[in-house]
């Protein structure tokens, strides 16, 4: 009896070793991300840093939090224009990271019927050294069409820096300097108080 274990033990790895062969993949091959499952919001392999941007633009119009969440770096942070830490609460923007970024998305999409994000960059707004892109937003835009009918524009500057780790690269600071015309993406944020 033992040895009839032993020889369905070995067809049974010889089964195993077909199957992965068969399957034609290596474990450590990168492979491209999966598209996050239950959603129309479209996702683009993050191998570019233009990706990361139109998912984040895709995620804010299709009010789709797990898309933002998987553009930001773990080590994410926002600093907001000196303007903006004037008008929100005393050290609102202390700390301001991934979760408290995501936590203002997730409270701005229950309060509106529309997003409109037009980051309004160029090739020339677009600085890749390495593992590490800049983009100069001079004049981005989030148009807001909230739930009661009021329309708001949120405009302004800012430097977005992201960081390639592997193949894929991450939104890993939001750096917004002040606009005096609008009302600036860190206003926004101040607005919703997470």
């Amino acid at each position: 009896m033992g040895a009839r274990r032993r020889v369905l033990a070995l067809l049974s790895c010889i089964g195993m070793i077909l199957a992965f062969l068969a399957g034609g993949g290596c474990v450590f091959t990168p492979r491209s991300p999966e598209t996050p499952i239950d959603s129309d919001v479209e996702w683009l392999p993050p191998f570019e840093p233009e990706n990361v941007l139109a998912n984040m633009e895709s995620a804010v119009e299709g009010r789709y939090l797990t898309n933002y969440k998987d553009s930001l770096g773990e080590e994410f942070v926002f600093t907001p224009s000196p303007l903006d830490v004037v008008e929100a609460p005393p050290s609102y923007f202390d700390g301001f990271g991934k979760t408290r970024e995501l936590a203002a998305l997730e409270k701005l999409f229950t309060q509106v019927t529309n997003l409109t994000v037009n980051w309004n960059y160029g090739e020339e707004d677009i600085t890749v050294s390495g593992t590490e892109a800049t983009f100069t937003l001079e004049n981005y835009e989030l148009v807001v069409t909230y739930a009661n009918g009021d329309v708001v524009s949120y405009a302004g500057y800012a430097v977005l820096t992201l960081l390639k780790a592997g193949s894929q690269w991450r939104l890993v600071e939001w750096d917004e300097s002040p606009s005096a015309s609008n009302l600036s993406w860190g206003r926004l944020r101040a607005n919703l108080d997470v």
